[in-house]
């Protein structure tokens, strides 16, 4: 799959997971686009519902967490199809299971392997 044409959002609140996030993605081509909250997300998906492929999103952040995020974005025809991949620390077996019936395509646990995270993504490009 050539990927210099793909763009991930991604949105997280900490400074360092978002340039952790930025070099494994741009080291595999990917075009990225970073902000550090769900509202500044909503904002740029809104003004470029078409410019980005899939969306790396974390989980607990402040005024809008991830879920919240996502329940927002699949009420919005413009941007509902875009696939989201939700990364979060919050790693226990049941929090885990509070994300199932969300429409993401994976959950990614920090700390994040770039392998596995990766492997996340392709997949969700993928399908």
């Amino acid at each position: 799959m050539e990927n210099k044409k793909l763009t991930i959002l991604v949105i997280d609140d900490d400074p360092v997971n978002l340039e952790i996030l930025r070099d494994y993605l741009e080291d595999e081509s990917f075009n990225v686009h970073a902000v550090e909250s769900a509202f500044d997300g909503l904002s740029y998906l809104r003004a470029n519902p078409k410019q980005v492929n899939l969306i790396l999103l974390d989980r607990m952040m402040p005024m809008m967490d991830g879920v919240t995020f996502v329940e927002t974005q699949s009420a919005d025809f413009a941007i509902k199809h875009i696939p989201v991949i939700m990364v979060t620390a919050a790693a226990m077996s049941h929090q885990i299971d509070e994300l199932r019936g969300l429409p993401i395509k994976d959950v990614v646990t920090k700390p994040f392997e770039r392998e596995k995270l990766l492997e996340s993504i392709f997949s969700a490009l993928q399908s």
